[in-house]
């Protein structure tokens, strides 16, 4: 089984993250493996669970259904910093509790996001359950900083180079300029798999 880890909401589909983790993962079933997605993404108050193409789902409560329903933008800042943590401290504690109970059936963990509380806490789950930890990665830092503040390059281009790819035990990349980009600062014997956007199902 490969699992996918995301802060990412997969209740609206059509995005390119939820497409690229939906593409993939239907190849994993194809290949005649269990694939599924661990997300912070139901809006509702409770948790949910469906199949896509063959993709397990699940997607855990963030209680986005309460903070949209309040219309003073004060009050719904104020509850923001109250029930978020909340929800994303279960979100943790789901996730720990799901690879504990699939540790001999899971192999391989796929982090997409950049948050690294998620990271931090996804590394040492998959350490205590000795999962490979992979990043799957879809651009360099810098291709995001036309709106940025100097400052805010520096920090970003540091944080994604010499931080993020250190926790990785290998990184799935959809070019190979990208792979050539990340190989310097990824750890000692990581694994880059090339797996191209626009790759078709049966590749």
């Amino acid at each position: 089984m490969i699992a996918y880890v995301t802060s990412t909401h997969f209740q609206n589909l059509g995005g390119s993250i939820q497409n690229r983790i939906l593409g993939i993962g239907k190849g994993i079933v194809q290949a005649g493996h269990r694939a599924v997605v661990l997300s912070f993404g139901s809006r509702s108050w409770h948790d949910e669970m469906y199949v896509i193409d063959g993709v397990e789902v699940f997607c855990f409560a963030n209680f986005d259904c309460v903070l949209n329903k309040i219309s003073n933008r004060l009050v719904r800042r104020f509850a923001w910093f109250l029930i978020k943590p909340i929800a994303f401290v279960r979100f943790l504690i789901s996730i720990f509790g799901w690879m504990l109970h699939n540790k001999n059936e899971c192999k391989v963990v796929i982090y997409y996001d950049t948050l690294l509380s998620l990271l931090v806490f996804t590394r040492l789950v998959t350490f205590f359950c000795k999962n490979q930890l992979y990043w799957e990665v879809n651009e360099p830092p810098h291709a995001t900083f036309e709106r940025s503040s100097i400052i805010h390059k520096h920090i970003k281009l540091w944080y994604e180079t010499a931080i993020i790819p250190k926790f990785f035990d290998g990184m799935v990349v959809m070019t190979k300029a990208l792979m050539d980009y990340y190989r310097p600062y990824s750890r000692h014997g990581c694994k880059m798999l090339y797996v191209p956007m626009t790759v078709d199902e049966e590749r």
